[in-house]
């Protein structure tokens, strides 16, 4: 765990962890972070995806008085305050990226737009495999997904 993690001064109490809803994982990072802690979320199946909520809207299981998986934490964790949709049309899953949130760091903590849409057509590839037809849009506008 580092105390390297900008989150601690958070001014909402961490409340994007502490009530933690439509978290998006693969596989992958639903065994390596949540299948010990599966009975705490409600769990829906999206896609290749995993759509995690706290049940009765509680916080993450990880979270103490800070991220116990900080440094191993999903994706979606990692690009915070970048957030994700996603869609398929058809044969082609449709990513979203946009930082349309309350988070009161979000200037300081974002990553560069560039990195983030990266990060999120790497976790794509890594999700339904290096093949698929995938599209990753940055969203700068109000919320919406994109037809294709």
């Amino acid at each position: 765990m580092s105390s390297e993690n900008p989150c601690l001064k958070c001014t909402l109490e961490l409340s994007c962890c502490a009530s933690l809803s439509g978290l998006r994982v693969n596989q992958t990072e639903f065994d390596r972070c949540f299948a010990d802690v599966a009975d705490q979320f409600d769990v829906e199946r999206d896609g290749p995806f995993y759509r995690l909520s706290v049940k009765n809207g509680g916080a993450c299981p990880h979270l103490e008085t800070q991220c116990t998986i900080y440094e191993d934490r999903p994706m979606e964790c990692a690009l915070f305050p970048h957030t994700i949709g996603a869609v398929f049309d058809n044969d082609t899953l449709l990513m979203t990226v946009h930082k349309r949130t309350d988070c009161p760091q979000k200037t300081d903590l974002a990553m560069d737009d560039a990195e983030a849409v990266n990060r999120v057509e790497q976790f794509a590839r890594e999700t339904v495999g290096a093949d698929a037809k995938i599209r990753v849009i940055l969203d700068e506008g109000p919320a919406r997904m994109e037809v294709l």
